[in-house]
């Protein structure tokens, strides 16, 4: 078998990698650009997000959320992992990603199962529908956060290497704590018109396009361990998915 369909045989759960980030950052494309690579050859069960700092305020939210220290950061399951800054070349930077990713795609996560539906109603607008299952014995208590963002840039959000930012965030569809009782579902649905949300800076997202969109929903866990944005005690943030 190859390597990477032991990789999906063994990961607990698929890991989710946001990448603070932003256009003028010289250091960041190495970061962005690893990402895209790593997801592209499919090896592990990995989803990324670009957090757009500069050009979106929804982005530069989450990353004060992250306590972040400087660009680029990378942080695999809601913090789990935090790689800060950049080796400037591929090889090493997807090394050393693969890592985050394999090591988080190793934890014990709890017995939950996330749904999410996107239907694309024309004109920007979608019907965005996301359960949460509870498999467990216990009650489950967490955050869930759905990022719809583009597939690549449709807003001129370029890294300075000249790639438009593929998977930048443009803004949730949720973000909100939810509890969900042992053995039931928690569900909920919205309907998302990029007319009605905007990147902090005058630019609505009416122009987003059927094929270029992808919505991705991470559920993080109430609690988790403490990591730091400035490595190794600066700038700590405690959060996991």
């Amino acid at each position: 078998a190859k390597q990477g369909d032991q990789g999906s045989r063994t990961f607990t759960h698929t890991v989710f990698a946001e990448d603070g980030t932003a256009t003028w950052c010289p250091h960041c494309p190495y970061a962005h650009g690893s990402l895209w690579r790593i997801y592209n050859i499919g090896q592990y069960p990995m989803f990324y997000t670009a957090l757009v700092g500069d050009k979106n305020t929804h982005a530069a939210a989450r990353l004060t959320e992250f306590n972040l220290a400087g660009y680029p950061t990378v942080y695999f399951d809601g913090g789990y992992k935090v790689d800060v800054g950049s080796y400037d070349n591929w090889p090493q930077q997807m090394s050393w990603y693969n890592q985050s990713i394999i090591s988080s795609g190793a934890r014990t996560v709890p017995n939950i199962w996330t749904t999410l539906n996107v239907s694309w109603l024309g004109n920007a607008a979608m019907d965005i529908q996301v359960s949460v299952q509870n498999n467990g014995t216990a009650p489950y208590a967490g955050h869930i956060r759905a990022f719809v963002t583009e597939v690549e840039s449709s807003m001129g959000w370029i890294d300075t290497q000249g790639k438009k930012y593929t998977f930048p965030f443009l803004d949730y569809a949720f973000n909100e704590e939810i509890t969900v009782a042992p053995s039931s579902t928690w569900s909920d649905s919205i309907t998302w018109d990029g007319h009605n949300y905007n990147d902090g800076y005058g630019h609505t997202f009416g122009t987003i396009q059927y094929g270029n969109i992808m919505v991705i929903a991470a559920v993080y866990n109430e609690t988790g361990h403490t990591a730091y944005s400035n490595p190794p005690t600066q700038n700590p943030v405690q959060s996991s998915t």
